[in-house]
């Protein structure tokens, strides 16, 4: 093709089609720099959209023609154009310069990097870091001086890591003439020991300079670049006065610089600092205390303790820890010399460092316990504490040969201890002591700490303790109704005649929990003189045999206010009914509450109501204080609610959530397609994650209901408590509830897998051991599902592995990286567009090779790239697919805004800009095909 052909053909970019692109780039074949100069210039003539088809076309035939015609030649009129060109022209031409270096034209790529355009700078930057020699940086050093030169950080960040110590006339020179921000950055390369190498002396001679510049913050960066070139001699002649700076960043600049020096000058310097300082500059000097970590800091450690400021002795403790941790003091010797100082807050931070730091050999447990001893109540407290907390019921064997120890104070620790531990092999020495110990103190901790364990073997020691011992009967009786020993009600009652008011109330109260109305006869013999204490137990007790009389009257087929108030809530197209004492009912709809009645709920009624619905185990877990989830219907009108009960302020409350019966398609939810292909799994683990009310459950149910529906398998689910109810249809569905149709969670864990299942649903994975069944159950050739609280792929993953303790994470990192097969993240948005309701954003990360392997080298953090490159693999992000919902106009940016992961990057997508030469493959004028 000739060459005023080609110039034509290209200026009139006629190709209708990506064949004719590609045929007039082979017909143009390599071409001479003249001819790309022409097409060069058609372009920068360009001055319609950048975005114009025809405009796109010309890009990628310039591109592809140029790229086979390159010559030194072309250097100067790309450098030119850099300048001029659009957004994509400058990224091609940035590809092309280091190919076609010319060094006449280093002064004027210079120039460029100074340019207004930041892409500009960008790229001039990048060519200068591969081609620059010495003209380019003696050209730097004249340009970076004038004020309007913008590049000043660009060019540095491009010649300093290639030209290293000869850089040092254009970091001065930024320096000199450079803005604050930049003079503090390049205070940064000037103070790189290891960049700097021969011009140590002439880099320190410039830094000095800046010790006292007028900007606070480049004269704090000065500070810490000098220390680290500098010798402690050195340092201190030039810097010392800056120890006493008025201004705060300097101050604690000096302070952060002597970790630099960390021999006996240094810490010296930092005592007097300390002990004359304000609590801000107090606090620099203990990072950099622990920044030294060696046994020379402990004294001021120690006196920092006792510091006035609780901020400061928080701190002092991080340290403390870090070093221990660190292995940077020995932390044995350490909390032991703490616990021997005359100062009692000394020895109370040493009992904090032990439980932090813990104690993993078990060589610290006996040395702290003989400090059981302690004068200070507070010590043997914190002792305890930390001794419980670090070793568990490794520290029994160790406690049960202080319940012989001469001092009572001792024995009571130890007993104490012991009723934390809640160990069962100690029953037998706390049966011991409750029956022979001296100490009446003690005698009664111990039957406190058996009716604690739990055994119901303590139960006929419990009550020959009580016929032997009047003055522990008050004690028998409460470890009695802490191990429920509802058969015991007969003894208990024969305790209500006894002189002892509160054994009367306490065995009262007993039998209210545990005996039921058949002792309402019991009540009138007590109101004789009852004191106000027992008048209020007598009440409670009347009140709630009447309410368990009146439970059994009630006609489950009338329907109950309660089920009124739920059938509303269903009518009114509600998500929940949230019911709270001494306030009306309120429905949410829609993330609004609506009032659902016009009057309060009184305690009473409302505790009436939900009681109801309780079973006597929920009724107890309510009433020692633990919330309870439980299912409820109302049968008549075929509706299934979540519910969670539970105590506060006024009395009683529960919310109920709408379960939806009708189980939705999952081709109607919105989902990508591949979604649904991970119900085709045969095995591995699909995690659905997000934050409460983001439609996780209704997910995870429609791919159930898929999986039900297109494949022959046997299905279990583990759900606390059940939502959403599954009709066999192609498979066998076992629905499981936690509390209904097993003890507990755990237990239904450990037998599933000896139930023959294909698929398992775990529902929430939120502990341990729910996430390491599901992990082994996917590797042993089970399709696994299961819900999280994240809101990516990538902390999904992350949550998972940090559930597990450090020793195990490796092996746990190579298991998920062979049974993960995908991860769904999901938000729930209003809608802003005028259908209404809400609009569901999903990101999908599907686990391939390059996946895999990040998560077995823990490299998590680069997922989302991975996840932004495999689009064709059905893969997408949060970002992404919140953009696309705000340019359709469903959703208003600041809500898409509020919930992106990137929100720089989120931005970018919604506005349409891209990267450079990411959009260059042809384009087709719409219509023309």
């Amino acid at each position: 093709m000739h060459g005023k052909d080609l110039i034509r053909g290209f200026r009139a970019a006629s190709w209708n089609s990506q064949e004719a692109v590609q045929q007039f780039i082979e017909t143009a074949a390599s071409r001479p720099p003249e001819d790309v100069e022409r097409m060069l210039d058609t372009l920068l003539e360009h001055k319609g959209s950048p975005r114009e088809a025809i405009h796109q076309n010309r890009l990628y035939v310039f591109a592809a023609i140029a790229g086979s015609s390159l010559d030194r030649s072309l250097f100067v009129p790309f450098v030119r154009a850099l300048r001029r060109g659009d957004p994509q022209l400058v990224a091609i031409l940035g590809d092309f310069l280091p190919k076609v270096n010319n060094i006449e034209g280093h002064s004027l790529l210079c120039a460029a990097a100074g340019d207004e355009r930041q892409n500009v700078r960008e790229v001039a930057a990048r060519t200068l870091s591969q081609v620059a020699g010495p003209q380019a940086l003696d050209a730097l050093v004249e340009l970076v001086k004038q004020e309007s030169y913008k590049g000043r950080l660009e060019a540095c960040e491009a010649l300093v890591s290639k030209a290293q110590h000869r850089a040092l006339p254009l970091l001065v020179a930024v320096l000199n003439h450079g803005s604050a921000m930049e003079r503090a950055r390049v205070l940064k390369w000037l103070g790189d020991r290891d960049l700097m190498g021969k011009e140590r002396g002439a880099a320190m001679a410039a830094i000095t300079r800046a010790l006292d510049d007028p900007h606070e913050r480049v004269a704090a960066q000065a500070v810490g670049a000098f220390a680290s070139l500098a010798d402690a001699e050195t340092f201190f002649n030039h810097a010392s006065h800056l120890a006493d700076s008025p201004r705060p960043y300097v101050a604690q600049a000096f302070v952060a610089a002597l970790a630099n020096f960390p021999d006996l000058r240094g810490v010296n310097a930092l005592t007097r600092i300390y002990r004359t300082a304000a609590p801000q500059l107090r606090l620099a000097v203990v990072d950099t205390l622990g920044a030294i970590g060696t046994d020379a800091v402990l004294p001021i450690l120690v006196e920092a303790i006792a510091d006035e400021q609780l901020t400061v002795r928080n701190r002092v403790m991080e340290v403390l820890v870090k070093c221990a941790r660190a292995g940077e003091i020995e932390l044995g010797r350490t909390i032991i010399w703490l616990l021997r100082s005359r100062n009692v807050d000394v020895r109370r931070m040493a009992v904090e460092l032990a439980r932090e730091v813990g104690d993993p050999s078990g060589e610290l447990m006996p040395k702290l316990l003989r400090f059981l001893r302690d004068e200070d109540w507070w010590v043997r407290e914190r002792v305890m504490d930390a001794l419980v907390e670090m070793s568990g019921q490794r520290l029994t064997e160790h406690i049960v040969g202080y319940l012989k120890d001469e001092s009572d104070v001792v024995r009571r620790y130890a007993v104490g201890a012991l009723r934390r531990l809640k160990d069962p092999r100690s029953l037998g020495a706390l049966v011991r002591v409750a029956m022979g110990d001296e100490d009446w103190w003690v005698r009664e901790e111990s039957v406190a700490a058996i009716g604690e364990l739990g055994d119901a073997r303590a139960v006929p020691y419990l009550l020959k303790l009580a016929e032997d011992d009047s003055e522990n009967t008050l004690s028998v009786i409460l470890a009695l109704d802490s191990l429920a020993a509802k058969d015991a009600c007969n003894d208990v009652a024969h305790y209500l005649s006894v002189p002892d008011e509160n054994v009367r109330i306490a065995g009262l109260r007993f039998l209210e929990r545990h005996g039921g109305p058949q002792y309402a006869h019991v009540l009138e013999d007590l109101e004789e003189g009852a004191s106000l204490a027992l008048r209020d137990a007598i009440e409670s007790a009347r009140s709630e045999w009447q309410l368990q009389a009146q439970a059994a009257r009630i006609d489950r087929e009338r329907l109950s206010a309660l089920d009124r108030m739920l059938i509303d809530l269903e009518r009114a197209s509600a998500d929940d009914l949230i019911l709270t004492a001494g306030r009306p009912a309120y429905m949410k709809a829609m993330g609004q509450l609506i009032e659902a009645t016009e009057k309060p709920l009184s305690a009473s009624d409302l505790e009436v109501m939900l009681y109801l619905i309780l079973n006597n185990e929920q009724r107890e877990r309510l009433d020692q204080g633990a919330e309870v989830d439980v299912s409820h219907e109302v049968k008549s009108h075929g509706l299934r609610f979540r519910v969670n009960v539970f105590k506060q302020l006024t009395g009683i409350g529960a919310v109920f959530r709408v379960v939806k019966n009708q189980i939705p398609n999952i081709d109607d939810l919105g989902l990508p397609d591949v979604v649904k292909s991970f119900g085709d799994l045969k095995n591995g683990l699909v995690l659905v994650g997000g934050p409460t009310g983001s439609g996780k459950s209704t997910t995870l149910a429609a791919l159930i209901d898929y999986v039900n529906r297109t494949s022959n398998r046997h299905i279990v689910t583990i759900e606390d408590p059940i939502e959403v109810i599954h009709q066999c249809k192609e498979s066998l569905l076992n629905q499981r509830e936690n509390g209904t149709h097993t003890l507990n969670f755990e237990r239904a864990l450990r037998s599933t897998l000896r139930q023959d299942p294909d698929v398992i649903l775990v529902g929430e994975m939120r502990d341990l051991e729910t996430i390491n069944f599901a992990v082994n159950a996917a590797e042993t050739g089970h399709l696994v599902f299961g819900t999280v609280h994240t809101v990516s792929a990538d902390a999904s993953i992350d949550r998972i592995l940090n559930t597990f303790p450090p020793g195990k994470r490796q092996q746990v990192r190579s298991m998920l990286s062979e049974t993960l097969r995908a991860v769904v993240c999901q938000h729930l948005l209003p809608r802003h567009d005028k259908v209404g309701g809400r609009v569901l954003a999903v990101e999908v990360m599907v686990n391939n090779d390059a996946i895999s392997n990040l998560i077995r080298k823990d490299k998590c953090y680069q997922i989302p790239t991975v996840v932004a490159t495999h689009t064709a693999e059905g893969m997408q992000s949060m970002d992404t697919a919140l953009a696309e919902l705000v340019r359709s106009g469903q959703v208003e940016e600041s809500q898409g805004y509020m919930r992106a992961l990137d929100k720089k990057m989120f931005e970018a997508l919604v506005s349409g800009k891209e990267d450079g030469a990411a959009s260059l493959a042809p384009q087709v004028p719409q219509g023309e095909l």
